[in-house]
């Protein structure tokens, strides 16, 4: 038995607080922002002159400071956080997934206190205390760059913490509503044994609890953005139009006045309501999540293509720098198209970062590899730009190993990015939705009033039945949402055609409702919906399952090497085999591994258009 709390004073604190801690981090990333500007002047004044003047020494002294008051207040933020995760452990307010991304949320706070700033900032101050501007150039450099990646990670937590926030307030609202469904349900099991002043009583504590997160989910609007905020906005005004809260207050006077049978009606309805409002918003929040997943899963795909086809023109640029001496006079064009490289890997670089905003799987490994990558690129050019072939070479041949681990860290963040959501994909997401709408089609179907001779109801039903096409149409709407989402996605056009069936019986259904005719068709029609639902759901899976279980047989076929080549087409080959391989044996959605299989095939087709023209060569 769930021991009983006091919900909204627990989530008013909870909320109170992590209000204050999103607004600390925004103001210490503020901070650090310019801080990180001021350092990059300080530098620029000092390649100048040479030297710095009183006053840049002491702006560089209160930067110092200002930086080392930002890892106090670090330090305090990890303790409140650190309290809020204890808080949210003993009242179980949160999922475990929740929790999960709380607690790695505190490590990248650990590794920001911890970060190698701190100690530079030391080295530097001790330099500026004994006047010492022995290479103090060579230290700004770096304290320049420390500072920045310093406001980045600021940045990136406080985007990860607003990530954190909207799901912790999904799961809130979530629970909330259940709860409210809950104690109405158990009110109404209760109702017999019950005087109706108790009862008014009841309803009207509900109505309150429902009031409350009713208001909470208005205040939510605010971290929401772009299309979520679309989709949160649409339940939003679902959720005003249903007013809940509202019948349940006019359920608990009717009760008062000892009107029982019509208070009890409105209970009734309520509860129905609530239902409803629940399967929205669940659907809401499932569509949320699984855009953030896509968005991610899409994002992770991206940077592994672009690592792959960085990996390709680096296998080109070595067999074009093969017999390449100091004297060439193609050591520009050689420098030049390892600047172009070097371009793809900074592009990679950008756009991991921005995706570090969004999830902890770009973590410090990843960075560690691209940042050699980048490095070796580097440091490689300039050594053939100063004519040093043998160690720009190597350093070359060091970052094409980094680019390989690049990709297959990539592909390892991909596959888990899957993984962490239980291996559904977007189709297999499409199709849960309509088991669920075959329940929510069923519960309405017995709502239904048993038709009369000439199929209309008396005056009584016609708002019931105004009420149910309202459901239907609601039902509808989803569906649509459902075909749309199918049809943009690999094998759609195989359910689509069963779902504008179902549409088409909707429709009917609806408009029968809206004349107040409910026939014998009317309810076969209804249960026809309801198993058209199931099976298009089901067929889908099993024709996936066939159409998995083929491919799988097909793969394990050997085939000749297309162009008469050897089957091993050197480094890179080899390479793309073996991703391709991985590719196959992981736990990627279907149509992520076909995308991926696409573009392999596609680099393994270029290699061997280049062995050809060398081996014609």
């Amino acid at each position: 038995m769930p021991v009983s709390r006091p919900l909204a004073t627990s989530d008013e604190k909870q909320e109170r607080e992590q209000r204050n801690t999103m607004e600390k981090l925004a103001e210490e990333t503020s901070e650090s922002r310019d801080i990180s500007e001021e350092i990059e002047e300080i530098k620029q004044e000092l390649l100048q002159e040479g030297e710095l003047d009183w006053e840049k020494k002491t702006a560089l002294e209160e930067s110092i400071e200002r930086l080392e008051k930002s890892r106090e207040e670090l330090e305090k933020i990890r303790a409140e956080t650190e309290e809020q995760k204890r808080f949210m452990e003993e009242n179980a307010l949160f999922s475990d997934k929740v929790m999960d991304s709380f607690e790695q949320l505190q490590e990248l706070m650990n590794e920001l206190i911890d970060d190698e700033l701190f100690e530079l900032l030391q080295e530097i101050r001790g330099k500026l205390e004994e006047e010492d501007s022995s290479n103090m150039q060579e230290l700004l450099d770096d304290f320049s760059e420390k500072a920045k990646t310093f406001e980045k990670s600021l940045d990136r937590m406080l985007q990860i913490f607003k990530r954190i926030q909207q799901e912790q307030r999904l799961e809130e609202m979530a629970r909330r509503m259940k709860e409210s469904l809950r104690q109405q349900e158990q009110m109404l099991e209760n109702a017999e044994k019950q005087s109706s002043s108790d009862l008014s009583s009841q309803q009207e504590k509900i109505g309150k609890e429902t009031e409350n997160w009713e208001k909470l989910g208005h205040e939510t609007a605010g971290i929401f953005e772009k299309e979520n905020k679309e989709q949160y906005d649409e339940f939003l005004r679902m959720m005003d139009s249903s007013a809940v809260s509202v019948d349940m207050k006019d359920a608990a006077r009717d009760l008062q006045k000892q009107e029982r049978s019509r208070g009890l009606q409105k209970s009734r309805e309520t509860k129905e309501e609530l239902q409803e409002l629940m399967q929205s918003f669940s659907e809401m929040s499932s569509s949320m999540m699984q855009q953030q997943r896509e968005e991610i899963a899409s994002s992770f795909r991206s940077a592994f293509q672009k690592t792959m086809y960085m990996s390709m023109q680096q296998e080109e640029v070595d067999h074009f720098s093969e017999n390449i001496d100091k004297h060439s006079p193609l050591l520009h064009e050689f420098s030049s198209r390892e600047g172009r490289i070097l371009e793809i890997a900074l592009d990679i670089n950008r756009h991991l970062l921005s995706l570090s905003m969004k999830t902890f799987l770009v973590d410090k490994a990843l960075g560690a590899e691209l940042g050699q990558v980048i490095g070796n690129l580097k440091s490689g050019i300039r050594h053939i730009e100063e004519a040093e072939l043998s160690r720009g070479k190597n350093e070359l041949n060091t970052a094409f190993a980094a680019m390989n681990r690049l990709g297959r860290m990539l592909l390892e963040r991909m596959e888990n990015v899957h993984q962490q959501e239980g291996g559904a994909s977007g189709m297999e997401f499409y199709l849960q939705q309509l088991q669920q709408m075959a329940g929510q089609q069923q519960k309405l179907n017995q709502s239904m009033p048993q038709p009369g001779p000439d199929g209309r109801p008396g005056s009584s039903m016609m708002d019931r039945l105004a009420e149910l096409a309202a459901r239907q149409q609601a039902l509808r709407r989803t569906l649509k949402r459902i075909q749309q989402g199918i049809s943009e996605g690999e094998g759609g056009k195989r359910v689509t055609g069963d779902l504008n069936r179902i549409a088409a019986d909707m429709e009917k259904v609806i408009n029968e409702l809206r004349k107040n005719q409910v026939r014998r068709e009317t309810v076969m029609r209804q249960e026809k919906i309801v198993q058209r639902l199931l099976d298009a759901s089901r067929s889908a899976t099993t024709r996936d399952h066939k159409k998995e279980r083929s491919s799988k047989t097909a793969e394990s076929i050997e085939r000749e090497s297309p162009l008469g080549l050897p089957g091993d087409l050197g480094e890179h080959g080899s390479l793309i085999n073996e991703l391709r391989r991985a590719v196959r044996e992981s736990d990627l959605s279907p149509q992520d591994k076909r995308e991926m299989e696409r573009y392999l095939e596609s680099l393994l087709e270029k290699q061997q258009e280049l062995n050809l023209q060398r081996n014609e060569k």
